[in-house]
Order: C-alpha cells, then sequence, then structure tokens
C-alpha cells in the first residue's frame, strides 16, 4: 500500500505539476493574444504615421513647388514692372520729341511765312525793276 500511496502522491504531483503548466500555457497564451492585439494596433498606427508622413512630404513639395512658381511669376513681373518702366520712359521721351517737334513745325512754318513774304517782295521788286527798265526804254 505503500507504494500505491507513493504512485498515487507521484500522479498527484504530476496532476498539479500539468495543471500548473496548463494554468502557464493559458497566461502565455494570454500574454500572447494581448502582445499580439498591441502589435497590431501598433502597426496600424505605424502605417497610419507613415501615411500622415507621406501626406505631409506632399505638401512639403507642393509648397516647395508654389514656392519656386511664385518666385517665377515675380521674377516675370518684375521683369514686367521693368519693361513697363521702359515703355514708360520711352513714351516720355516720344512726348518729348513730339513737343520738339511741334516748335520745330512751329518755327518751319514761321520761316515758311518770312520767305513768302521775302519772296513776293522780291517779286515786286523785280517788277519794279521790270518797268523802270521799260520805261528807261522808252525814253
Amino acid at each position: 500500500m505503500l507504494m500505491r500511496n507513493e504512485d498515487d502522491n507521484h500522479r498527484a504531483t504530476q496532476r498539479q505539476h500539468i495543471n500548473s503548466l496548463k494554468r502557464k500555457v493559458s497566461a502565455a497564451e494570454l500574454d500572447n493574444t494581448a502582445i499580439t492585439e498591441r502589435n497590431e494596433r501598433l502597426q496600424a498606427e505605424l502605417e497610419l504615421a507613415r501615411q500622415e508622413t507621406r501626406s505631409a512630404n506632399e505638401r512639403a513639395d507642393q509648397a516647395v513647388r508654389l514656392r519656386v512658381e511664385a518666385e517665377e511669376v515675380f521674377g516675370d513681373q518684375a521683369d514686367l514692372d521693368r519693361s513697363g518702366d521702359r515703355v514708360r520712359a520711352l513714351e516720355a521721351e516720344v512726348e518729348q520729341r513730339y513737343g520738339e517737334m511741334e516748335v520745330l513745325t512751329e518755327e518751319r512754318d514761321e520761316w515758311k511765312a518770312q520767305f513768302e513774304e521775302l519772296s513776293a517782295k522780291v517779286r515786286e521788286a523785280a517788277a519794279i525793276c521790270q518797268d523802270k527798265g521799260k520805261g528807261k526804254a522808252k525814253n
């Protein structure tokens, strides 16, 4: 009977050990499940962070492109402003020359009038001379 009692004790100890191992396995499985769930959650958060990073990078790239385009536009605008300044300067020069041309035209008209007046006097003097020449020829 002692032998049987020892066998029973041994089996009981083994059962306790097995039950203890089963509890440890169950606890490990629960821990593993929790770790797996946490890992999946972290993977989802990581993917979301990657998407946000890609989106932020795309926005940054777009901002750089817009900044470059704006600088080009501002450069073009500066070129247009300089061209506009040059056009205004040329317009002012044309206006000035037009004024000078008007003055010269007026002076020309005055000289022309004086020339015509002198021409008329010369013709008149020539006619008088011719008349006097005819008068001497008659004497």
